[in-house]
């Protein structure tokens, strides 16, 4: 099996040969060296350099020594697992964690995939939570810090959904095409504003409700 470099569940990077996980040692100038990630265990590998952060590396083994235990499955499989998740909030940091991994999780059901491997969410939501953090922009001081850029002005299928944005006037509207057309065949609507749950830097969040009929 090629060796191949993952996210280790503290974040860190380690590699994966033959079913055993290493982390990296140290690095000199011809080699890079590795050591089994269990402590009561010595086993060492050596390779050439590479750069970690390579989404597909050319790693060669140039020296491998033995374990003193059974090989790391389950342990790399959780690791996988989180790599994964890591990924799908990295492309799109605005899905809640939770759907996140409730997608991942039937995905992988759905697939055939071995359910074992994949922690439960309360132990993987600390996680997913700090990689999340990471990729969000940070909350706004003032009405002037608010910058909206890339997936935050679109929905989840990709529509677009930032109507409106004015700073001086402290006003931010949301509203897809579709919502638009239903709200003017609408005789009726209802308006709700609420101050407790308004996202700073803004002091009132205020929705309009409105059904049409259908046939």
């Amino acid at each position: 099996m090629a060796a191949r470099v993952i996210a280790g569940n503290r974040g860190g990077k380690v590699l994966i040969y033959n079913g055993f996980k290493y982390q990296k040692n140290r690095q000199r100038i011809h080699a890079i060296y590795w050591r089994c990630w269990r402590q009561e265990c010595r086993a060492n590998l050596q390779t050439n350099i590479f750069n970690l952060d390579d989404q597909a590396p050319n790693i060669t083994i140039l020296q491998e020594g033995p374990h003193t235990h059974e090989e790391d499955d389950t342990v790399i499989g959780v690791d996988t697992t989180l790599q994964s998740l890591r990924s799908a909030i990295q492309q799109d940091p605005s899905v809640p964690i939770k759907r996140v991994y409730n997608n991942f999780a039937r995905n992988v059901a759905q697939g055939g995939g071995d359910r074992e491997h994949i922690p439960e969410f309360h132990r993987v939501r600390s996680t997913m939570t700090r990689t999340r953090l990471a990729h969000v922009p940070a909350v706004p001081h003032d009405i002037d810090e608010v910058s909206i850029h890339g997936h935050w002005k679109r929905t989840w299928s990709e529509d677009r959904f930032l109507l409106y944005k004015n700073n001086d006037w402290g006003v931010l509207i949301y509203a897809t095409h579709e919502n638009l057309l239903n709200l003017r065949q609408c005789k009726e609507i209802y308006c709700d504003g609420t101050f407790r749950t308004c996202p700073r830097p803004y002091s009132q969040y205020f929705t309009i409700h409105a059904g049409t009929v259908i046939g």
